[in-house]
């Protein structure tokens, strides 16, 4: 269950809910919610606020950075993008998530920025994936016309298949 409810908040940083709202949003009774939303607020998970007569959930944002780095790049992977990518650019030399999104410093709302390293000039589709990821997708060329600012921030990403070169 506390997996469940860390996966809800790191698909929706900027959430912020009532318990009540939280455990139907995730399938789950009421009295569920708040125990498990307590154990990972004492873990650092999340930040309990009395609000009122309620108490609202958000994610702890600071504490959380590496598991949502994590979850988020394994989301990309599970959602059959990078093979869709290797397949359309024949085996690029390399295949990038950058930005805040790789880094698990996105605020739900952004895009997911891919670079594919490549000499090909294409854009694949990329509908299936963004219902899947539920992001809207920016897929970038790196080549030698790629600009020193966007290259930089390429090179900061993760590769997920093959090299930099």
């Amino acid at each position: 269950m506390e997996e469940r409810i860390k996966r809800y908040f790191y698909d929706r940083p900027r959430a912020e809910l009532n318990l009540r709202t939280l455990a139907r949003e995730i399938g789950t009774s009421h009295m569920s919610a708040v125990r498990h939303a307590k154990a990972l607020a004492e873990k650092g998970h999340l930040n309990l606020q009395r609000k009122k007569l309620e108490t609202v959930v958000s994610l702890n944002k600071q504490n959380t950075k590496d598991e949502r780095r994590l979850h988020n790049i394994k989301k990309v992977l599970d959602s059959g993008l990078v093979e869709h990518l290797e397949e359309v650019y024949e085996h690029p030399k390399a295949i990038i998530p950058f930005g805040s999104y790789s880094f698990g410093e996105d605020d739900g709302l952004g895009d997911i920025d891919i670079a594919v390293q490549t000499s090909m000039e294409r854009q694949p589709d990329r509908t299936t994936y963004e219902k899947k990821l539920e992001r809207p997708l920016e897929i970038f060329t790196l080549n030698e016309k790629t600009s020193k600012e966007l290259r930089t921030s390429i090179y900061n990403g993760i590769v997920l298949r093959g090299r930099i070169r």
